[in-house]
């Protein structure tokens, strides 16, 4: 796969709010902090459906896949794209460049019980992400 690739893992990201805040955003800011922000990228998902999710709000994974690839602007790949982890003869797939985790970058809760963007005043993570 040509181009930069954000490996990411987030929790419900059918909820486009926890995809591109719990998941994206911290992804977002490793690569300002590799000064890379202002590059292409693909997102490649490592969570999987819940099938629940999926019979209640059908294709809400797939929009918001589709919205993080398109943010990036190469698109996304999903872990089941991939070949899935559990299969035995997955297929090898070779990413030209890619930033794998997030560290500290998530949220942060301070004294007084605000929440806020990690990276956002330090880095300027948000104005980059906008």
């Amino acid at each position: 796969h040509r181009g930069m690739s954000v490996v990411l893992h987030t929790l419900w990201h059918f909820n486009i709010g926890h995809a591109m805040f719990d998941g994206l955003y911290p992804a977002f800011l490793s690569l300002v902090q590799f000064a890379r922000q202002d590059e292409p990228f693909r997102t490649i998902l490592m969570g999987t459906h819940d099938k629940s999710v999926d019979a209640k709000m059908p294709g809400a994974y797939e929009r918001s896949e589709k919205t993080l690839g398109m943010i990036g602007g190469l698109g996304h790949l999903t872990l089941d794209s991939l070949g899935g982890l559990a299969e035995k003869h997955a297929p090898l797939h070779r990413l030209e460049e890619v930033v794998v985790g997030r560290g500290l970058n998530g949220q942060k809760h301070d004294v007084n019980a605000n929440l806020s963007l990690g990276g956002c005043r330090l880095l300027d993570g948000c104005r980059a992400y906008r």
